[in-house]
Formats: structure tokens, sequence, C-alpha cells
């Protein structure tokens, strides 16, 4: 529903985002307001760094979040998580009004450049932010919400006689935001509730073991000053594969009778595998594509260790770990 609800704004916003600016700005030029020009390429400036700011509040809240990640508790994750949403929502809300009820109110004869012009001043800076953020980032969500509001706001003010008042565009911003809010609460709710590492299990043996075996390979991997959020995110990552393969991970703890061999595998093919991921991924260097930066050499060494772990324990010979070694190289030096 959410795609389908994108879909359809998204031609008739992309051209608004594209031309509200450059007509409004033009079309003011010819009516001499450079004023109100001056004013909005003002505010681009210091209103770039408002996204940003208004969400340091919510560190608190994030903290919250990934504490009840780290403690498994499920109720507080959904807790946390919900009230972080709603704090998203409603900064922008308000930052987004007050600075389109700044440029709407400055009408002075026809309002179609000045409510281009708001649009553009109100929209652009938590846009960018939202672009900055990526696809995985719940604040373009947000911002697709404001933009809707807006443009419902500019329609609402050039109809009527109505001068822009913050209530009213906080009102008519609320009606998309809500509904989208409605929507981001679900999928990330969804999000949480499924999550393997919030959902209640039998801790029994197999996974007792299990997570002392991955707490001692993290520690052993991370010696000399790898980053360590790259180990707890490889971390994270097997236990949540481990949790949703349980009955499978039970059955090889009792044919092996150990779960080392398979914490190791898991380490080196996660950390091969973000090495490998292509254009864009964040491991490599902005100059030199095939050029690993810090992070990238890390999740490198993360590779090189585990794969010498698994031949300390005669799980692979020293052949087969260079041989895996020199592959990873390889596929580095392809990836554009």
């Amino acid at each position: 529903m959410l795609n389908t609800l994108v879909l359809i704004f998204t031609i008739p916003l992309l051209l608004l985002n594209l031309l509200s600016a450059v007509v409004g700005v033009v079309w003011l030029g010819f009516e001499g307001s450079w004023s109100i020009i001056f004013q909005y390429f003002i505010s681009l400036f210091a209103l770039s760094f408002i996204p940003g700011l208004s969400m340091i509040p919510a560190l608190p809240l994030l903290g919250l979040l990934k504490f009840s990640y780290d403690n498994r508790n499920r109720t507080q994750a959904i807790l946390w998580g919900t009230l972080t949403l709603i704090y998203g929502y409603t900064v922008t809300a308000i930052g987004i009004s007050v600075v389109f009820n700044f440029f709407a109110n400055k009408v002075d004869g026809l309002s179609i450049p000045y409510l281009l012009i708001a649009y553009a001043a109100a929209i652009g800076p938590w846009a960018a932010s939202a672009a900055r953020d990526g696809s995985e980032s719940k604040s373009g969500t947000v911002v697709f919400g404001a933009q809707i509001g807006v443009a419902l706001s500019m329609t609402y003010y050039f109809f009527s006689e109505n001068s822009p008042t913050l209530t009213q565009t906080l009102l008519l911003l609320a009606i998309p935001m809500t509904f989208m809010f409605i929507l981001d609460a679900i999928t990330s709710l969804s999000t949480i509730v499924n999550d393997p590492l919030l959902i209640s299990r039998k801790k029994d043996d197999t996974y007792k073991h299990f997570k002392k075996t991955l707490a001692e390979a993290s520690q052993k991997l991370s010696e000399n000053n790898i980053i360590s959020s790259d180990i707890s995110d490889i971390a994270e990552h097997i236990e949540k594969i481990y949790l949703t393969n349980q009955d499978r991970m039970a059955e090889i703890y009792r044919r092996d009778g150990s779960l080392e061999n398979y914490v190791y595998s898991s380490f080196i093919n996660r950390a091969g595998d973000l090495l490998e991921m292509g254009t864009g991924q964040p491991y490599l260097g902005m100059v030199k594509r095939n050029i690993l930066n810090i992070q990238g050499e890390s999740l490198l060494a993360i590779f090189d260790r585990g794969c010498d772990e698994l031949v300390k324990r005669n799980h692979i010979d020293l052949s087969h770990a260079n041989n895996l070694k020199q592959s990873l190289r390889k596929n580095i030096q392809l990836v554009v």
C-alpha cells in the first residue's frame, strides 16, 4: 500500500520539487521582490543544519532503543521505537510549518510565486537531509508525508482568502503525515515484533554454547584495533541467522559437538559478502573504488583472522585459506 501511494504522488511531487524554487525565484525576480529571494537563499544555508540538530534530543531515545535490543527486550523496543518515530514526525511537521508560514505570509499580489518559494524553503533542507540519510532511513517517509501536506497547504491557501496561520498549516500537514505515520509505524513495529533477536525462545544448552562461542570469537577477532562496531554488527547478523534456524543449529551441534567452526565460517562469509557488495557500498575509497577505506580494511582483517582460526582448528588447510584470501582480494579489485 505504501509503495502504491508513493507511485501516485511521485511524479507531481518530483515536478514540484524541481520547479518550485526555479519558477518562484524567476517570477519574484520579474516582480522585483529581491528581498524575498535574498531571504530564501539565506534560509537554504541557515536551515540546512536544522534537520540534523533537531534530532539531537532524540539521541536518548535511540540509545534506549539500542539498549532494549542489546537486552533482547521486545516490549521496550516497541516503546522506544514508537516514541522515536513520533518525535521525528512531530519535529519535522513543526519545523516545516514554521518556515512555510514565514514565506507564505509575505504574499504581495498574486500568491503563486510566494507559495512556490515557501514550499521550496520549507521542504528543501529536510529533503536534502533525507537524501543524505539513504533509503534505509525513516526520514524519507517522513519528508514524503510532509511534501504532500505542504502541497495541500499551498492549494488551500491559494483558493481561500485566509492568511496562512501556523495552526492551519500544522492541521493540513497532519492529514497526510498521520497517514504516513500509521503506515510507517505498522512497518517498523512489524520489523521489531518479528525480529529474531527479540522473539522469546527457549534458551537451551545449544543456544548458551552458541552465545559463549560467539562472544569468544568476537573477542578474538577484535584484537589489535579492529573496528569494534564491525565485529558487533556481524555478530548480531550471525545470531539472527542462528535464531531463525535454531533446529538446524542444534543438529550441527549434536553432529560436531561444537559450533566454533560454524561461527568463524559465518564471520568470514559475512565479512566477504560486505566487501563484495558493489558500487556505492561504504567500504571502498572515494577516489579509487577498488581501494579499501579504514572500515574496509577492518572487514578484510576479520576475514583473514577468521580463515586463520579455521586453519588452527583444522577445519580447512593453509592452502585453502590462502586461496580464500587471494580470491577475495581479486574480487575487491573488480568492484567498481
